[in-house]
């Protein structure tokens, strides 16, 4: 039952939402969505691959965190941690191509509104979405 998974979607779509209106991602939200996914990846007997997926979806964005902090939050971080577990617990080979879609999704968004700067939330959790989707998850 790897759609389960989806429950953690929707404090952490909600958070997305309002880091398009505020361009800050609530630690509430964000933080109820990686202990429901945890909880499902236990359930599931899925720990290790929400783990590595927590760890290959979150570096990446720690490091560009650390280099540039007014480019990259670290509210972004934490979501990609929250994300890694959740698709991580069904699949952590998703992880990478869902970073991957949300990076060329921003970059798309940004080009089309023809702006320097866009939330980066959406785009996060739009890309782990779309690798469930892909997946054969929903």
């Amino acid at each position: 039952m790897p759609y389960v998974v989806l429950i953690a979607f929707v404090p952490l779509t909600a958070a997305a939402v309002i880091d398009i209106a505020t361009r800050r991602l609530p630690n509430r939200l964000v933080g109820s969505g990686a202990v429901i996914a945890a909880v499902i990846a236990v359930a599931t007997h899925s720990t290790v691959d929400a783990a590595i997926g927590a760890a290959v979806f979150c570096t990446p964005l720690l490091i560009a965190h650390l280099i540039d902090p007014g480019g990259l939050g670290f509210g972004d971080v934490k979501l990609g941690a929250a994300l890694g577990i959740a698709v991580g617990s069904v699949d952590w080979r998703f992880v990478l191509p869902a970073l991957g879609t949300a990076c060329v999704a921003a970059l798309v968004w940004a080009a089309v509104r023809r702006v320097r700067s866009v939330a980066f939330g959406p785009a996060l959790v739009g890309g782990a979405a779309t690798m469930l989707v892909i997946g054969g998850v929903v």
